[in-house]
């Protein structure tokens, strides 16, 4: 028997339009990081704070999504947490890169 692989698609146009507005809000270098809506509260406290990308994962672990849309989700240079946004089903974190 011989198996049929069909590619995976994703559709980005939700990631594209969260990532369009949050860019057009801190500015388009922004880095924006999907998590789950757990980290909310816990993240707000950490705005103003510069993290490593080893202190990113430190702090925030399995709370990030390791995708999004199909591409890699982490933070991947020394960036300030600049802000978050969160809805009911997940949280945002803006970073700036220093």
């Amino acid at each position: 028997m011989i198996g049929i692989r069909e590619d995976i698609q994703f559709y980005t146009n939700g990631k594209e339009g969260v990532i369009a507005r949050l860019q057009l809000l801190h500015g388009e270098k922004s880095i924006i990081i999907k998590g789950k809506h757990i980290l909310a509260q816990s993240a707000h406290s950490l705005i103003g704070h510069v993290l490593t990308p080893d202190q990113f994962t430190l702090i925030f672990g399995e709370g990030v999504y390791p995708d999004w849309g199909g591409e890699e989700n982490t933070l991947h240079v020394p960036a300030k947490l600049i802000s978050v946004e969160s809805n009911k089903a997940s949280t945002y974190l803006i970073f700036k890169q220093n």
